[in-house]
């Protein structure tokens, strides 16, 4: 259950969309209560799918395929809602 003890809840919805509740405290979320649910596409998104969507350019993209084939670390940063669990 959601207290001011425990502000923030995790959990999973019928059909596999996630779910993140945050109770509007202080010190955790100071603009109030907010929840998130993220719903997955069937067909997972290819690399050309964020190419034509403008969510990359080809260049970045590319890069990011050889540091990856190559066995590099990557750090993928971001605000909320802004992409980073679909790269």
């Amino acid at each position: 259950s959601l207290t001011l003890a425990e502000p923030l809840m995790d959990g999973a919805l019928p059909g596999g969309s996630r779910v993140q509740v945050t109770l509007g405290v202080v010190d955790i979320a100071r603009r109030g209560s907010n929840f998130t649910i993220r719903k997955f596409t069937e067909r997972p998104m290819t690399p050309v799918d964020l190419i034509k969507l403008s969510t990359i350019d080809a260049d970045t993209l590319a890069y990011l395929w050889l540091v990856i084939e190559s066995n590099m670390s990557v750090l993928i940063s971001g605000a909320t809602a802004t992409g980073k669990t679909t790269f």
